[in-house]
């Protein structure tokens, strides 16, 4: 059975569009904690990161603009 889609953000009511980007953006801080516990933040890559997040690395860059960012939000 294939994977189902999560909605596109725009597609939603403001207030789910919200709680939304929340969660993605938690997810991504936790899927980066692990990478960067695991790996150090020199070995580290936004494409492990996207895979421990199961997500892609342009499904990153609207919330980040690298890994350094990412690992401010995780301190």
């Amino acid at each position: 059975m294939p994977r189902q889609r999560a909605p596109k953000v725009q597609d939603l009511a403001p207030e789910r569009a919200g709680a939304l980007r929340a969660e993605r953006r938690a997810a991504i801080i936790e899927a980066a904690k692990n990478v960067f516990t695991r790996d150090g933040l020199d070995k580290a890559s936004m494409r492990t990161i996207a895979k421990q997040a199961d997500c892609t690395t342009g499904a990153i860059y609207p919330y980040f603009q690298g890994k350094e960012e990412i690992y401010g939000a995780v301190l």
